[in-house]
């Protein structure tokens, strides 16, 4: 029996790769550098490209699962970034950050998921329990 390439597994260390998704009846392939980010939108994964906002018949975190390593970054119970794509960021409120994205998109993460973002876009901060060297 023939493995669906929808949920065959990828190589997730693979910048290049190209992702199998699941829309409507069939199976269609995109290069992860073009995905920029994934959301849950009424509880329905919308899969971002430049130009188009895909509707997908999958979990989040099987999406997740296949989606390169270091590339892409859950930020939210919601919201997967690719990290290419994030062109600035600021804090919020109670230590969430906005991300924009080139096109004017802003996504948040949440602050649970704050320094795993800036780990991975290798920041430090400071831990807001130790007083500030000088």
């Amino acid at each position: 029996m023939p493995i669906n390439p929808a949920i065959a597994p990828v190589n997730n260390t693979d910048s290049s790769a190209r992702i199998a998704f699941r829309i409507g009846g069939g199976t269609h392939f995109m290069p992860a550098g073009q995905i920029r980010y994934v959301s849950l939108v009424q509880g329905i994964p919308r899969v971002a490209l430049e130009n188009e906002l895909l509707s997908v018949n999958e979990r989040l975190g099987s999406i997740e699962k296949r989606l390169p390593a270091g590339r892409f970054l859950r930020i939210s119970r919601s919201t997967l970034v690719n990290l290419n794509w994030v062109q600035a960021f600021k804090p919020r409120s109670h230590g969430d950050q906005t991300i924009f994205l080139p096109d004017g998109v802003e996504l948040v993460v949440s602050r649970t998921r704050r320094r795993a973002f800036l780990a991975a876009l290798k920041l430090k901060i400071a831990d807001e329990s130790e007083p500030a060297s000088s």
